[in-house]
């Protein structure tokens, strides 16, 4: 009896562990995705605003050095 109630423990311990971890790694990708999206965003923006303040020239010489 007391080893069956100590590998009962010994599951549920372990299914909470994968758990989190699944949960953990559903966070960290959300966040990464969050983060893409704010990159993305920024990035537009710049875009954007050296179309706005810029000459033709000088945007190629920026999108010559970013690549």
């Amino acid at each position: 009896v007391v080893l069956l109630n100590d590998s009962i423990g010994f599951m549920v311990i372990t299914a909470v562990w994968v758990i989190k971890d699944i949960l953990l790694v559903v966070y960290h990708s959300v966040q990464c995705q969050m983060f893409y999206t704010a990159v993305e965003e920024a990035e537009t923006v710049c875009i954007q605003l050296m179309r706005k303040d810029c000459s033709g020239t000088q945007i190629r010489e920026v999108g010559h050095q970013t690549v």
